[in-house]
């Protein structure tokens, strides 16, 4: 929490208007739960130089060990949204943080669903949030499918959000 509260000084100092945590797949990652990035944003913001919210990845409501709520990536964006002011976007099945693009294929069995990010989001009060594809492909993709995936999943996103 020290070395918490020291970066939002640095990030004062650089002309940084807030600090950005992004909660991990991982236990041993805190926080990987609502309740800890609670906690995390409670305890850090008492003594924070500017501001520290979180930048959510929408795939990283599988660690191993959590249940319920913790494993639901639209509870998260009620809970705390407002705290949000960047969402890394990607299709996964809610079992591994895979960073899957929009496509047919991947939302078949994919759990992220555009209209219902965008009203977790509008529940929570959150305003102003960056939406941010984090789709990441093997390195050995070629980069023709890579561009069509990363086109079809602003397609599937596109009249959702503007």
């Amino acid at each position: 929490m020290e070395a918490l509260v020291h970066l939002s000084g640095v990030a004062r100092r650089e002309g940084l208007e807030r600090l950005l945590w992004e909660p991990m797949p991982v236990l041993r990652e805190a926080p990987a739960t609502i309740r800890e990035a609670e906690r995390l944003h409670e305890k850090a913001n008492r003594s924070a130089v500017v501001p520290i919210g979180f930048c959510l990845d929408l795939g990283h409501q599988c660690a191993a060990g959590t249940r319920a709520a913790d494993r639901d990536p639209y509870e998260w964006l009620r809970r705390l949204g407002p705290l949000c002011p960047c969402i890394h976007l990607q299709q996964t099945d809610g079992e591994a943080d895979h960073h899957w693009p929009f496509t047919e294929r991947y939302n078949a069995s994919g759990i992220i669903q555009p209209e219902k990010v965008v009203d977790a989001l509008g529940r929570s009060g959150a305003q102003d949030v960056e939406l941010i594809f984090e789709v990441i492909h093997p390195f050995e993709a070629a980069d023709e499918a890579v561009l069509e995936d990363l086109a079809l999943s602003v397609n599937h996103w596109r009249g959702v959000v503007s």
